[in-house]
This record gives structure tokens, sequence and C-alpha cells, in this order.
């Protein structure tokens, strides 16, 4: 998919994909275009080709749910994070 992305004109690829998205870097970096990978900071895979990382904060919705449980305000459904909530975050390498 990234390579039909990257011949359709795309110059950024975003994989959201774990583990597996070191194939889709692989591709991005060999068609020289620029990469944005998701999970941790993986900025230093293909340093000059990766954009920056998309990290999940996992910890912090963990962190959330269980302080709403114990101050007796947890209910079931879909929890919400983005970055004004820290439940996700961008790197910047130098």
């Amino acid at each position: 998919m990234a390579a039909t992305q990257i011949g359709l004109g795309a110059d950024v690829v975003l994989q959201l994909v774990g583990g597996t998205g070191i194939g889709i870097l692989q591709i991005t970096a060999d068609a020289g275009k620029l990469g944005i990978v998701s999970d941790a900071n993986q900025n230093g895979l293909h340093s000059e080709l990766v954009l920056t990382s998309m990290v999940k904060h996992v910890d912090v919705a963990v962190f959330e749910v269980f302080a709403a449980a114990r101050d007796g305000d947890w209910k079931p459904g879909i929890l919400s994070l983005g970055l004004a909530e820290d439940g996700v975050d961008w790197t910047l390498d130098d």
C-alpha cells in the first residue's frame, strides 16, 4: 500500500501498524520519501527520512481509567485522549 501511495504521488507516508511498519518505512526510504512512524520514537531507523514519530501514551489512558475507578467515577465507553490530554505526542530529534 505504501508503494502504491508513493506511486500516486505521496511525499509522506504515515504508518500505524506497530513493528510491521518497519517494512513500510523501508519502502518509503528506498523511494526517498518521508515517513512518519507510530507507537514509539523510531526516528533513528532512517534518520534522514523519518519526519517524526507519533508516540501513544497508553500509560496515561490506564492511569485515567484506574483513577476514575478509584474515585467511583468509572463508566464503560470510549476514552479519547489526544495531544491536549497527553494521550499521544510527537517526537523531535536534533
